[in-house]
């Protein structure tokens, strides 16, 4: 997640308009109970599970 930050903000400085990109993770075996914590808390972030992927359950995050 950091990390996808941090090139977001790269992007932004070189003049491309990133700012409103929304950030996705992707897993095949679930999440760290604080990356679930913070799509919970923010806007920009999605979280998307092997279930979700299938349609079986909801993409997390992007409150």
């Amino acid at each position: 997640m950091e990390r996808l930050q941090r090139i977001r903000e790269l992007l932004e400085r070189q003049g491309h308009q990133a700012g409103d990109a929304v950030l996705a993770l992707f897993s095949l075996h679930g999440f760290h109970p604080d990356v679930l914590r913070a799509a919970g808390l923010r806007d920009d972030l999605v979280l998307v599970d092997l279930a979700a992927l299938y349609g079986d359950a909801p993409v997390l995050g992007g409150t």
